[in-house]
């Protein structure tokens, strides 16, 4: 069985999940929020486990690996921070309302889908294969 590669399986993911936190608005009755439970759970969880395997795949030289580990968690720490107090302001100023927060959360998501590709173009360019590489 031939596999994908770690940001070629991880990039959909996160454009699946922003999309989803997007859509996450429309929601009104409980079957449709299963829905969404379901399949945000399914994607989501590309977020949480292929980081690691995806920097490990962008370097060249795996004996600065734990360098770039320490990097991609001490930029990602970051958001994980800051994005709950952002998110609580936003629902402040907005009475309580999640609509803000959604697509605030929904829009970050996007923005990092752009990042995760343009790192996975310029690591598949440098390898001479562009978009048909397993990265």
């Amino acid at each position: 069985m031939r596999s994908l590669g770690p940001i070629n399986t991880q990039l959909p993911s996160i454009l699946i999940s922003g999309v989803l936190i997007l859509c996450w608005q429309s929601i009104t009755t409980f079957p449709s929020l299963l829905i969404f439970v379901v399949l945000y759970g399914f994607f989501s969880g590309c977020l949480v486990s292929l980081p690691p395997a995806s920097v490990a795949s962008l370097s060249p030289d795996l004996s600065f690996l734990g360098v770039r580990m320490g990097m991609m968690f001490s930029i990602a720490s970051i958001g994980s921070l800051s994005g709950a107090p952002i998110a609580g302001a936003i629902i402040g100023r907005q009475n309580g309302k999640m609509n803000g927060a959604m697509i605030w959360c929904g829009a970050i998501m996007l923005v990092s889908a752009v990042f995760v590709g343009a790192a996975r173009y310029a690591r598949g360019r440098e390898k001479g294969g562009g978009w048909k590489l397993k990265i």
